[in-house]
């Protein structure tokens, strides 16, 4: 299944992530009663969990824990400037 492209807002700003997105998941058996928006913040919530999981089982310890707190917030951080 192709998604159709995000909307955007004008200068490169695009809508509310998730508004684009079909109000189920292609595997669902029907209409599940969650808004898509619900959807996109569970798959995402999913993709950040599987990825500490996955730098805590891949890197050896001192990196780990680098990798899974200050890496990671310094690059969080400088997302939700660039957000602003």
């Amino acid at each position: 299944m192709v998604r159709p492209a995000p909307k955007t807002l004008g200068a490169g700003r695009t809508a509310a992530l998730g508004d684009h997105l079909p109000p189920c998941l292609p595997d669902e058996p029907g209409a599940c009663g969650q808004s898509a928006r619900s959807h996109y913040a569970s798959y995402c919530a999913q993709l950040k969990a599987r990825a500490q999981v996955r730098i805590e089982r891949d890197l050896p310890e001192p990196d780990a824990r680098i990798t899974g707190t200050v890496v990671y917030d310094s690059h969080l951080q400088r997302m939700r400037t660039r957000l602003r």
